[in-house]
């Protein structure tokens, strides 16, 4: 039987992550399915489908805290941030999914590497090891994954380990922004064309 903090470990860590591939990969798609739906509508359907992934973990993460508070794990105070951090999930997956869906109407190619693309995406966020290991420029550097900020962010407010959010955590929310604006200002570029192409 694993220790409970095994197992919130391993609970606390795979949950944003497996909201992002659920949410990311179905944007991609979808653009293509409602190519002549009205055009501010397209852009609620990508909303839609990463709120979906927000219905899925909303429930999975109340049975984990509930498993975790039976067993006696009492989180501190800093469990109060971890909507802030939810939010950053949601932002970057809404920036990946209306690039790939913008991608995806022009290159129908795209939809094939999405699955693949989340996975190298998500592997290439450390879950098993703290990002403390890593020197100070890597550091930064590797806060341009949004979802590092987010890892770091649950497993500092949940388990209490790791570093406050600093510079990395900031990077990462910078780059989610970047990428959600980036990604809308594309989507509505493409978004005029959409029926044409399809």
């Amino acid at each position: 039987m694993p220790s409970i903090a095994k197992l919130a470990q391993g609970g606390w860590k795979l949950a944003p992550r497996k909201e992002t591939r659920q949410a990311a990969q179905p944007c991609g798609k979808l653009a293509c399915f409602h190519a002549g739906s009205i055009e501010k509508a397209r852009l609620l359907i990508q909303i839609a489908a990463v709120f979906s992934g927000v219905i899925d973990f909303l429930p999975a993460f109340a049975l984990l805290m509930t498993y975790v508070l039976y067993r006696g794990f009492w989180p501190t105070w800093k469990i109060l941030l971890l909507p802030g951090f939810f939010l950053l999930t949601v932002v970057a997956s809404l920036g990946v999914g209306l690039w790939l869906s913008a991608l995806n109407v022009g290159h129908r190619d795209v939809r094939y590497t999405v699955p693949f693309l989340t996975q190298v995406w998500l592997f290439s966020t450390l879950i098993a090891y703290p990002s403390s290991l890593m020197h100070e420029p890597w550091r930064t550097v590797y806060g341009l994954n949004p979802m590092v900020g987010v890892v770091e962010g649950f497993r500092w407010a949940v388990l209490g380990s790791g570093n406050p959010p600093g510079t990395m955590f900031f990077v990462s929310c910078l780059a989610a922004l970047a990428l959600l604006v980036a990604g809308a200002f594309y989507f509505r570029r493409m978004e005029k064309g959409f029926a044409d192409i399809v």
